[in-house]
């Protein structure tokens, strides 16, 4: 299935989004479609994930990935995906993809990190 929908996303040609197989993931093993804004915010994972892609197609799919993605439905949907064999399939990262990121041009992303003098004090 993944498979799949790798096709379908890279036949629409999405924009600035870079698609890379699970199993290159430079950071930790998946177990479901995964989203990296790479701008230091959470990953998003399962049906959130495939409606963050979709923002990268045009603003038709952007507005129906923005509806996905309401709390409420985005639950729902990954319910029923899961239902219909979309659930958790945990993928193993492949040797070289533990040692590096630069394969896919990853090199430069760090984990962002909060320095105690930028924390907000209480007034």
């Amino acid at each position: 299935m993944c498979s799949e929908l790798q096709s379908w996303l890279e036949r629409q040609r999405p924009m600035g989004l870079q698609i890379i197989p699970a199993e290159s993931h430079p950071f930790h093993d998946l177990n479901r479609i995964t989203y990296d804004a790479l701008d230091g915010g959470p990953e998003e994972s399962g049906v959130a994930a495939l409606g963050r892609a979709l923002e990268h197609i045009h603003l038709g799919w952007a507005f129906l990935s923005w509806t996905l993605r309401l709390p409420l439905l985005n639950y729902l949907t990954q319910m029923v995906a899961d239902a219909a064999g979309g659930g958790p399939v945990t993928v193993q990262r492949c040797e070289s993809s533990r040692s590096g990121k630069q394969e896919f041009g990853l090199d430069e992303i760090r984990t962002p990190s909060i320095k105690p003098e930028d924390r907000a004090t209480p007034r």
